[in-house]
């Protein structure tokens, strides 16, 4: 698989214009955290929601469910929290408000396939065991 690029590195790459402090960017073990992260935020820069949105989005499909499975590695109860999103399609709030239509349906459709590729993943690691 693809090596990831760090997290600060990936955000950069995206064409907004707006400066990040690296420190705060580095806290999150992946552009999923920061993502849910900011989403939570009410008080958060909403250029970075932004900003980060659009760089999940330039992932290629396979660098997100990277990303996917390093913020899952981080969670006390993955398999609860992929059961949570896939039924209540919880990321759907990952959109920040005024995203345009079609990023958002892309964001959506994305994270449907991926939450069906980490749940099989798990399906299968619990098979083995």
């Amino acid at each position: 698989m693809e090596k990831i690029a760090p997290l600060s590195d990936r955000v950069r790459r995206c064409p907004m214009s707006v400066d990040l402090v690296e420190s705060d960017v580095d806290r999150f073990t992946s552009l999923l955290a920061a993502l849910v992260y900011y989403s939570a935020s009410s008080n958060c820069d909403k250029l970075v929601y932004q900003r980060v949105f659009a760089s999940w989005l330039a992932l290629p499909l396979e660098q997100q469910f990277a990303e996917l499975k390093q913020f899952l590695i981080c969670q006390t109860e993955p398999n609860r929290l992929l059961q949570s999103w896939a039924k209540g399609r919880w990321y759907e709030s990952l959109v920040p408000n005024g995203a345009r239509l079609p990023d958002k349906l892309l964001f959506i459709c994305d994270f449907e396939i991926i939450l069906a590729l980490a749940s099989a993943d798990l399906d299968l690691a619990r098979a083995r065991d």
